[in-house]
């Protein structure tokens, strides 16, 4: 099997190049679409920051794999729903932990929510710019993991540091989904 980055929308993010896109809306839905899969609503609630941290790393392998998976040109239809439904799962795990943070310090979490959708949408922007050799795709999960363990690391260390690691994580994770949903109107289906 031929690799063909050239025709790879998927794994160069190509779905979230685009100008113009709703970040806001998009992040609404992944929030709603990964709502009760990883982790019950009730659980959800009532969860701590470490327990929704600690949940995503099993979603983040899952998401791995499906990179993997998607680096492959004849595979990338299969992968696009199922990436986007885990990358979904993500945001709404990410989303989850930030609002047990603002609960357990007492802040409002909308400026942070704001803010992860301003910076998905920076890093949209900077993918315009990617040149070829770059792979956008592993690239964003490598960051997401990354700002995941500095959020677990800053829980016990540096209680300001955790929302901004964990929304800086889900806006690559929202850029990821984003490129995964929005592929579909791009190959027409």
């Amino acid at each position: 099997m031929a690799y063909d980055r050239c025709e790879n929308m998927l794994y160069e993010l190509v779905g979230a190049r685009g100008r113009g896109i709703d970040w806001e809306g998009h992040y609404r839905g992944a929030v709603a679409a990964g709502s009760g899969v990883a982790v019950s609503p009730d659980e959800e609630r009532v969860a701590a920051v470490d327990e929704l941290l600690a949940a995503s790393l099993e979603q983040l392998v899952v998401v791995g794999e499906l990179a993997a998976f998607a680096s492959f040109t004849a595979l990338v239809e299969d992968c696009r729903v199922p990436l986007a439904r885990s990358s979904a799962r993500l945001v709404r795990l990410l989303d989850g932990a930030l609002t047990a943070h603002g609960r357990d310090c007492g802040y409002e979490v909308r400026l942070w929510r704001e803010g992860t959708v301003t910076m998905a949408d920076a890093a949209a922007a900077g993918l315009r710019d990617a040149a070829p050799e770059e792979h956008p795709l592993p690239d964003a999960l490598r960051r997401a993991a990354r700002l995941i363990a500095e959020a677990l690391i800053a829980l016990a260390r540096d209680r300001l540091g955790v929302p901004e690691a964990i929304a800086q994580a889900a806006s690559e994770l929202l850029v990821v989904y984003v490129a995964a949903v929005r592929l579909s109107g791009a190959q027409g289906r």
